[in-house]
């Protein structure tokens, strides 16, 4: 049976979303936020979409990766550099 064009996307695009999933917690922690919630709350983004930046199930647009990256003082390419 062949897969739905959003199958497909999620089949090439999730993986990534969660490697960057990875990456954000690994900053978070190396740069003190001792919970998910301080950070997201810091940033100005809702703990139900951080939750899903980090799982890697929410496209993320490039404003919450910028609201991140100032948050954690660190530039967009170094969270996305992997």
């Amino acid at each position: 049976m062949e897969r739905t064009p959003k199958e497909r996307y999620w089949e090439i695009i999730n993986p990534k979303f969660k490697r960057l999933g990875k990456r954000i917690e690994k900053f978070r922690t190396a740069k003190g936020f001792p919970t998910k919630e301080s950070l997201a709350y810091t940033s100005g983004i809702s703990i139900y979409y951080y939750y899903r930046m980090i799982k890697g199930t929410a496209n993320i647009s490039l404003l919450q990766l910028m609201k991140l990256c100032e948050t954690l003082n660190i530039k967009v390419r170094e969270l996305i550099d992997f």
